[in-house]
Protein backbone atom coordinates (compact mmCIF):
# COMPACT_ATOMS: atom_id res chain seq x y z
CA UNK A 1 0.00 0.00 0.00
CA UNK A 2 2.06 3.08 -1.23
CA UNK A 3 1.47 6.13 0.66
CA UNK A 4 -0.54 4.08 3.52
CA UNK A 5 0.37 4.47 6.87
CA UNK A 6 -0.41 0.53 7.28
CA UNK A 7 0.04 0.54 11.27
CA UNK A 8 -2.55 3.60 11.38
CA UNK A 9 -5.19 1.73 9.65
CA UNK A 10 -4.64 -1.07 11.80
CA UNK A 11 -5.01 1.24 14.79
CA UNK A 12 -8.26 3.20 13.54
CA UNK A 13 -9.59 -0.29 12.84
CA UNK A 14 -8.91 -1.32 16.93
CA UNK A 15 -10.43 1.62 17.91
CA UNK A 16 -13.59 0.69 15.98
CA UNK A 17 -13.68 -3.25 17.86
CA UNK A 18 -12.88 -1.92 21.37
CA UNK A 19 -16.19 0.56 21.12
CA UNK A 20 -17.91 -3.05 19.48
CA UNK A 21 -16.43 -4.89 21.74
CA UNK A 22 -17.79 -2.54 25.19
CA UNK A 23 -21.21 -4.14 23.98
CA UNK A 24 -20.71 -7.40 24.18
CA UNK A 25 -19.22 -10.28 26.50
CA UNK A 26 -15.17 -9.95 25.22
CA UNK A 27 -12.59 -11.65 26.08
CA UNK A 28 -8.74 -11.89 25.07
CA UNK A 29 -8.15 -15.73 23.52
CA UNK A 30 -5.21 -17.86 24.59
CA UNK A 31 -2.56 -18.20 21.64
CA UNK A 32 -3.10 -20.61 19.80
CA UNK A 33 0.41 -22.20 18.55
CA UNK A 34 -0.68 -23.30 15.15
CA UNK A 35 -1.79 -19.24 14.84
CA UNK A 36 1.15 -17.89 12.64
CA UNK A 37 0.06 -14.22 13.89
CA UNK A 38 0.31 -15.31 17.50
CA UNK A 39 3.42 -14.13 18.28
CA UNK A 40 3.00 -10.92 17.15
CA UNK A 41 -0.57 -10.55 17.93
CA UNK A 42 -3.14 -10.50 21.00
CA UNK A 43 -6.64 -12.18 19.92
CA UNK A 44 -9.92 -10.28 20.50
CA UNK A 45 -13.11 -12.15 20.80
CA UNK A 46 -16.30 -10.86 20.83
CA UNK A 47 -19.81 -13.16 21.47
CA UNK A 48 -22.47 -11.42 20.04
CA UNK A 49 -26.37 -12.69 18.90
CA UNK A 50 -25.06 -12.56 15.27
CA UNK A 51 -22.13 -15.05 16.28
CA UNK A 52 -18.39 -14.73 17.26
CA UNK A 53 -16.33 -12.40 16.08
CA UNK A 54 -12.36 -12.33 16.40
CA UNK A 55 -9.39 -10.12 15.01
CA UNK A 56 -6.12 -10.08 15.65
CA UNK A 57 -4.99 -6.79 17.68
CA UNK A 58 -1.48 -5.61 18.01
CA UNK A 59 -0.20 -5.09 21.23
CA UNK A 60 0.15 -1.51 21.11
CA UNK A 61 -3.78 -1.41 20.88
CA UNK A 62 -4.00 -3.07 23.40
CA UNK A 63 -4.64 -0.45 25.92
CA UNK A 64 -8.07 0.35 24.05
CA UNK A 65 -9.58 -2.69 25.81
CA UNK A 66 -10.32 -2.97 29.14
CA UNK A 67 -7.03 -3.27 31.27
CA UNK A 68 -9.22 -6.29 33.63
CA UNK A 69 -10.47 -7.76 30.10
CA UNK A 70 -10.16 -11.91 30.98
CA UNK A 71 -8.11 -14.01 29.03
CA UNK A 72 -9.51 -17.19 28.31
CA UNK A 73 -8.47 -20.27 26.13
CA UNK A 74 -9.66 -19.75 22.79
CA UNK A 75 -13.33 -20.67 21.45
CA UNK A 76 -12.33 -19.66 18.44
CA UNK A 77 -16.09 -21.14 16.08
CA UNK A 78 -13.93 -21.41 13.18
CA UNK A 79 -15.55 -18.51 11.19
CA UNK A 80 -14.14 -17.23 8.40
CA UNK A 81 -13.76 -13.96 7.07
CA UNK A 82 -17.27 -13.99 5.23
CA UNK A 83 -19.50 -15.35 7.90
CA UNK A 84 -17.64 -12.73 10.25
CA UNK A 85 -18.90 -10.01 7.75
CA UNK A 86 -22.29 -11.15 7.98
CA UNK A 87 -22.67 -11.45 11.49
CA UNK A 88 -21.41 -7.87 11.39
CA UNK A 89 -24.12 -6.96 8.63
CA UNK A 90 -26.56 -8.51 11.19
CA UNK A 91 -25.58 -6.94 13.62
CA UNK A 92 -25.86 -3.50 11.72
CA UNK A 93 -29.19 -4.31 10.33
CA UNK A 94 -31.47 -6.70 12.74
CA UNK A 95 -33.95 -7.10 10.54
CA UNK A 96 -31.93 -7.14 7.33
CA UNK A 97 -31.09 -9.10 4.93
CA UNK A 98 -27.87 -10.61 6.31
CA UNK A 99 -29.99 -11.31 9.23
CA UNK A 100 -31.77 -13.82 7.82
CA UNK A 101 -28.63 -15.85 7.78
CA UNK A 102 -28.92 -16.56 10.87
CA UNK A 103 -30.67 -20.02 11.83
CA UNK A 104 -32.53 -21.60 15.21
CA UNK A 105 -30.02 -24.77 15.69
CA UNK A 106 -32.71 -26.28 17.47
CA UNK A 107 -35.45 -26.02 14.31
CA UNK A 108 -33.12 -24.51 11.29
CA UNK A 109 -35.48 -21.92 10.65
CA UNK A 110 -34.15 -18.50 9.99
CA UNK A 111 -34.54 -15.79 12.43
CA UNK A 112 -34.15 -12.30 12.73
CA UNK A 113 -32.81 -10.33 15.87
CA UNK A 114 -35.42 -8.67 17.57
CA UNK A 115 -34.13 -7.09 20.59
CA UNK A 116 -30.76 -6.86 22.60
CA UNK A 117 -28.35 -9.44 23.82
CA UNK A 118 -29.70 -9.84 27.79
CA UNK A 119 -27.23 -10.18 30.13
CA UNK A 120 -27.49 -13.65 30.66
CA UNK A 121 -26.61 -13.99 26.85
CA UNK A 122 -30.28 -14.33 25.99
CA UNK A 123 -31.71 -12.44 22.95
CA UNK A 124 -35.37 -12.02 21.04
CA UNK A 125 -35.21 -13.26 17.89
CA UNK A 126 -38.42 -13.45 15.00
CA UNK A 127 -39.45 -16.17 12.89
CA UNK A 128 -40.62 -16.18 9.27
CA UNK A 129 -44.19 -16.35 10.58
CA UNK A 130 -43.58 -13.52 13.00
CA UNK A 131 -43.35 -15.33 16.26
CA UNK A 132 -41.03 -14.47 18.80
CA UNK A 133 -39.10 -16.36 21.07
CA UNK A 134 -35.90 -15.66 23.61
CA UNK A 135 -33.32 -18.17 22.61
CA UNK A 136 -29.48 -18.58 23.70
CA UNK A 137 -27.07 -16.89 21.95
CA UNK A 138 -25.07 -20.17 21.52
CA UNK A 139 -28.38 -21.72 20.13
CA UNK A 140 -28.17 -19.58 16.72
CA UNK A 141 -25.93 -20.17 14.09
CA UNK A 142 -25.02 -18.33 10.92
CA UNK A 143 -25.56 -19.91 7.68
CA UNK A 144 -23.60 -19.15 4.61
CA UNK A 145 -23.46 -20.37 0.93
CA UNK A 146 -20.64 -18.72 0.03
CA UNK A 147 -17.28 -20.60 -0.18
CA UNK A 148 -15.02 -17.05 -1.65
CA UNK A 149 -13.11 -17.68 1.55
CA UNK A 150 -13.31 -21.07 2.32
CA UNK A 151 -10.98 -21.61 5.15
CA UNK A 152 -9.66 -18.20 5.52
CA UNK A 153 -9.00 -17.38 9.33
CA UNK A 154 -10.99 -14.67 9.91
CA UNK A 155 -8.93 -13.56 12.55
CA UNK A 156 -7.01 -11.02 11.24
Amino acid sequence: MTGVDERALYRDRAFLIAVLAAGFETHWAEPDPADPYAADYRLICLHTPAGQLTWHIHPDDAGLFPADLPTRPSDWDGHTTTEKQHRLAALAHPGGVMAKRLISKDTQEAVTIAGPVLSDGRVLVQDGAGCIAVVNVADLAVVDGSSDDAGQDSRR
